[in-house]
This record gives structure tokens, C-alpha cells and sequence, in this order.
């Protein structure tokens, strides 16, 4: 994130301190920070009295104190402005791709048509259905409630994970 952007979405920054003998500009500069950077990331150098050691004083914005929406249009307009676009794979993946999607949607519509000739009438609930999700849960306790279900219905006395 550069000053800029701080400045422009008018981020609340907070004290930072650097315990190191160099100047932490330095750093900074190699790695790319505009002066104006440099002196608002790094103030004065002090002395700590109680341990006699040298520290920088300095400031520092964190990502969080962007909103939700605000990282989101950083991130859009940072990976512009780097031209970064939308992937598109090599025709042997999208074809397979495409292949998956036509068997997908061929096994998604025969459910439909099956599921439209099923009735719709009243579903047995064994009367025994909470003891025996307990009972499995006991058994199998990395399982969900609902997974055992699932298992229950397709028949299963002995759940496996």
C-alpha cells in the first residue's frame, strides 16, 4: 500500500516503533518507498533510558483499517494497474471442462425428470431415528449428526467415516 492510497481513502494510521541500529529508511528505499514514504513510516531515532538501547519511532497503516469493500477495490485496482487479467486456460483444459459441465448438466436433468415422476407422497420416519443417530454418534463421534443420517438412509448399520 502506498502513502497515496493511505491518504486517499484517508486511513487512520498508528504508532510503530523500530528496534534497530540502521536507519530503517534505508530498507525502505531499497525497496522502492518514495521519501515521502520514508518520513511517514519513519520518524526520529531515541533512546530508551531504562534499557540504554536506540529504537525508531515511526507510524504504520494496517490493512485493517481498510473496510471490507475498501481492500476489495484496492486489490481490483492494484492488480490493474499491474495488468493482471482474467485467466484463460489452454483449450485441453477447457475442453475438458466443457465435457464435465455437459455431463453435469445431462445427470442434473434426469434427476429432475426422475424426481418428477417420484410421488409425492408421505415419507416413513422410524420411530427409532434419534436413538440410533445417538448410537452412531457414539461410535463414529467425527461424523456429524447429519452424515449419519445420510448413512441411516442408505442403509448402513455399521458407519464408516
Amino acid at each position: 500500500m502506498t502513502l497515496a492510497d493511505v491518504q486517499a481513502m484517508d486511513l487512520q494510521s498508528e504508532p510503530q516503533n523500530y528496534r534497530q541500529a540502521a536507519d530503517p529508511k534505508i530498507e525502505l528505499a531499497r525497496c522502492g518507498a518514495t521519501p515521502e514514504e520514508q518520513a511517514f513510516l519513519v520518524g526520529e531515532r531515541r533512546r530508551n533510558p531504562s534499557t540504554d538501547k536506540w529504537y525508531w519511532t515511526g507510524q504504520r497503516v494496517e490493512l485493517n483499517a481498510m473496510t471490507s469493500d475498501q481492500v476489495v477495490a484496492w486489490i481490483d485496482r492494484r492488480l490493474t494497474d499491474h495488468g493482471v487479467a482474467k485467466v484463460i486456460p489452454t483449450a485441453e483444459t477447457l475442453e475438458k471442462t466443457y465435457r464435465l459441465a455437459r455431463r453435469t448438466k445431462a445427470i442434473n436433468d434426469e434427476l429432475a425428470r426422475i424426481q418428477g415422476h417420484m410421488e409425492e407422497g408421505p415419507i416413513e420416519i422410524p420411530d427409532d431415528l434419534l436413538d440410533h443417530v445417538k448410537a452412531l454418534l457414539d461410535e463414529h463421534p467425527e461424523l456429524s449428526w447429519d452424515a449419519v443420517v445420510w448413512k441411516i438412509v442408505q442403509g448402513y448399520e455399521n458407519v464408516e467415516s
